[in-house]
C-alpha cells in the first residue's frame, strides 16, 4: 500500500506536539471537505500512527514521534494506486535524523566558515543538550546535498526563478550558498505573524502554495516524498 506524505504545519514546538498527541489533546485535520488523494468529501479516515524513532531538533533528541496516518476510501474520481497518506510535521525532513533547523545550521556554519568536519562537529556538539549528539562526515555531506537539491527544485518554479536570477546575492556556481541566501532573504507572501523561521516558511510555501493544487503532485522542498511518482514540479 503506497503512502503519500503531506507536510504539516504543527503550529507549536515539537515537544508540545508529541506530548499532546500521546495525551490525546492534539486535534488532527479531518479532511472532510476533500480527500488529499481522491478529492471526495467524507472519504479520509484516520488509521492510527507510525513513529519516527529518533530525530534531532533544536539540539535535542526526540524519540518515537507520532505521525498520523489516514486511509483514502477512494470515493472520488481521482483514484490512484495510493490509498494512504500521513502528516509529517514541518520541522522534520523525510527519511532524515536531523530536523530542518539542525540541517540548516550545519550547512550555514560550514558555508560561512569553510570549517573542516572536525570543527563542524565541535560546533554542533557544544550546542547540544545531549552529550552523545554527534555527526558523521556523511551526515554533514547529506545536509549539503539536501540544500543543493532544494535549490534545483526552487529554480523549477518560474516566478521564484525570476526573483532569484535578479537577486544581487545570487552565487552563480554554488547552489548551497544560493539556497542559504534565498532562505535568509525570503519574505513569505502566504505566512505572516507567526513563529516560523524563514526556512520553515519557504518549506511550507513550496509544498502548499508554489506547486500543484493537488496534494499528490506536491513535492517536499527539503528531502524526498515517500510516494514514488515521476512528477514534474
Amino acid at each position: 500500500m503506497n503512502n503519500i506524505q503531506i507536510l504539516y504545519n504543527i503550529t507549536t514546538d515539537i515537544k508540545t506536539y508529541i506530548d499532546d498527541v500521546y495525551d490525546k489533546r492534539w486535534t488532527f485535520p479531518g479532511f472532510k471537505q476533500s480527500c488529499p488523494i481522491c478529492g471526495a468529501e467524507d472519504c479520509s479516515v484516520k488509521i492510527g500512527f507510525y513513529y519516527r524513532k529518533q530525530v534531532v531538533i533544536e539540539y535535542e533528541t526526540f524519540y518515537d514521534i507520532p505521525i498520523q496516518r489516514y486511509l483514502c476510501q477512494q470515493k472520488g474520481a481521482n483514484n490512484t494506486k495510493h490509498k494512504t497518506f500521513s502528516l509529517l510535521p514541518h520541522k522534520l525532513i523525510p527519511y532524515r535524523k536531523n530536523g530542518l533547523d539542525m540541517a540548516l545550521e550545519i550547512v550555514t556554519y560550514q558555508q560561512k566558515t569553510k570549517a573542516p568536519y572536525c570543527q563542524i562537529k565541535s560546533f554542533i556538539g557544544a550546542k547540544g543538550k545531549d552529550d552523545f549528539l554527534s555527526l558523521e562526515n556523511n551526515q554533514i555531506d547529506d545536509c549539503q546535498n539536501i540544500f543543493a537539491r532544494a535549490f534545483v527544485k526552487i529554480m523549477n518554479v518560474d516566478h521564484l526563478k525570476q526573483h532569484i536570477m535578479a537577486a544581487d546575492w545570487r552565487c552563480n556556481n554554488d547552489p548551497v550558498a544560493n539556497m542559504i541566501n534565498l532562505i535568509e532573504n525570503y519574505n513569505s507572501p502566504f505566512l505572516k505573524g507567526n513563529n516560523l523561521s524563514q526556512a520553515e516558511k519557504l518549506n511550507l510555501d513550496f509544498f502548499s502554495h508554489l506547486q500543484q493544487d493537488f496534494y499528490s503532485k506536491r513535492h517536499f522542498l527539503f528531502g524526498t516524498n515517500s510516494q514514488k511518482l515521476n512528477l514534474s514540479i
